[in-house]
């Protein structure tokens, strides 16, 4: 159905919750690295993980 059930949703947003609350998620720095869609495709494709098999360009 492409949704995620909502037993899952509540996990996950009770373990963000605790994240946020409980560690420092400060950012001290954003690297910003610029390369086109090809580019990013074919390196997807070169590491060959099973989890990202299905992404298309």
């Amino acid at each position: 159905s492409g949704k995620m059930p909502e037993v899952d949703y509540v996990v996950l947003t009770e373990w963000f919750d605790w994240i946020q609350n409980n560690t420092d998620v400060s950012v001290d720095l954003i690297v910003y690295l610029q390369t086109s869609p090809e580019v990013c495709y074919e390196r997807l494709k070169r590491r060959c993980r099973e989890e990202e098999k299905i992404i298309p360009l």
